[in-house]
C-alpha cells in the first residue's frame, strides 16, 4: 500500500489533498528500508496516524489493492507498541556524538524491558 502511494506523485497529491480536507498534517508515507532499523515504526506509525486519508484516497481510485481489514489494522497497531520500545535501544547503538561500544548495553536493554 505505501508503495502505491511512494511510486506515484499524482497518488501522492491525492492523499495530501485528502489529508488536508481531514484537517490533518499533510505528510507523505514513509517506506522501510532494511538498512535504517527504525524505518519499519515510522512506516507503521505514518500509516496509522493517516489512516483515513489512506482510505478516502483509495477508495476514489481505480487500484488492484486489497484493503486492509479492521484486524488487520489492529495489527499494525499492535506491532507499533511492539517497536517502540526497539526505537530506543537503536537511538542509542546508532549514536553519532559518542562511540557507540561505549555505551553499556546490559543498562540499556533493562531500561526498555
Amino acid at each position: 500500500m505505501v508503495g502505491h502511494f511512494k511510486h506515484s506523485p499524482a497518488n501522492t497529491a491525492e492523499q495530501q489533498v485528502e489529508q488536508g480536507a481531514l484537517g490533518q498534517k499533510e505528510e507523505p508515507l514513509i517506506q522501510d528500508v532494511p538498512t535504517r532499523w527504525n524505518s519499519t515504526l515510522e512506516m507503521v506509525k505514518r500509516l496509522i496516524r493517516n489512516q483515513a486519508a489512506i482510505k478516502a484516497t483509495l477508495d476514489q481510485q481505480q487500484h488492484k489493492l486489497v484493503m486492509l481489514t479492521p484486524p488487520e489494522w489492529e495489527k499494525i497497531q499492535r506491532l507499533e507498541t511492539l517497536l517502540e520500545p526497539c526505537r530506543y535501544l537503536t537511538e542509542i547503538l546508532g549514536g553519532e556524538a559518542y562511540v557507540s561500544c561505549s555505551v553499556v548495553l546490559l543498562p540499556s536493554v533493562t531500561c526498555v524491558v
